[in-house]
């Protein structure tokens, strides 16, 4: 039980580096264009030395993140943290001076809201790819990564439980399960399409349970996240266990 338990975690780690894979994709290109118009504004500078100065380093820093983004390095993602760290510091520096408490306030709430949050989001996914990627995890990436192609497939396969949200609260997400040994493969969608807001997950089998509500919607639990289930797909082969919430009083 102790090597199953081991085992799924390693699959998961694996499954969330190739989820992760979706949004570097997405940053590759927004960065290349971002390269781009930065060195176009350092070429012919119209600002003080200061601004022209730092147009310049983050023209080098951006074409620099780009080119190992497309690389293999398996610390690549490291640099996407970097950046927008980077970027919260230098803008607190041409910033207008901040006079008042609500001054403060919104700038505080600004960087830490998107600047630290974003870098603490691109670390954590820095870390997993690098391990992921390291020597030992090659069985666990041939796995995930056959998995991930059946669940993304634009005909889905017949062994794919699918499911939506549904609405505007819960982002209109799509959701493909499909059972294999003694775990799922979980593939989160953006509208039924690999996006840079896709995830990828593998659970033990006892994480998943659908349940029917009193008004008899399906609901289907992932770990401790609970959801209405809009147009369920579900195939005999890979019911997950079923049980009946008592009506309330």
């Amino acid at each position: 039980m102790e090597t199953a338990t081991d085992e799924i975690t390693r699959l998961d780690v694996a499954a969330q580096a190739k989820g992760g894979q979706a949004a570097t994709s997405r940053l590759r290109w927004t960065l290349l264009f971002l390269s781009l118009f930065i060195t176009a504004l350092a070429i012919e500078p119209t600002a003080s030395f200061r601004e022209t100065l730092l147009l310049r380093v983050a023209a080098v820093f951006l074409s620099l993140t780009t080119v190992i983004l497309w690389s293999n390095w398996r610390y690549k993602l490291f640099l996407p943290a970097l950046l927008i760290f980077s970027f919260g510091i230098a803008n607190a520096f041409f910033r207008r001076p901040l006079r008042t408490k609500l001054d403060w306030s919104v700038s505080a709430c600004w960087f830490v809201g998107v600047i630290v949050l974003s870098s603490y989001a691109w670390w954590k996914q820095a870390g997993i790819f690098a391990t992921v990627n390291s020597s030992g995890w090659e069985q666990a990436q041939s796995k995930v990564d056959a998995w991930w192609c059946v669940l993304t497939a634009p005909e889905r396969d017949q062994g794919v439980i699918e499911f939506s949200t549904g609405s505007f609260w819960t982002g209109y997400y799509t959701y493909r399960l499909m059972r294999s040994g003694p775990c799922w493969a979980i593939a989160k969608l953006w509208n039924g399409k690999v996006s840079a807001r896709s995830s990828y997950r593998v659970r033990e089998l006892s994480a998943v349970t659908l349940t029917t509500l009193p008004s008899g919607e399906k609901q289907v639990t992932i770990g401790n996240s609970k959801m209405r289930a809009v147009n369920l797909s579900m195939p005999n082969l890979a019911n997950p266990k079923e049980s009946i919430l008592p009506k309330s009083a």
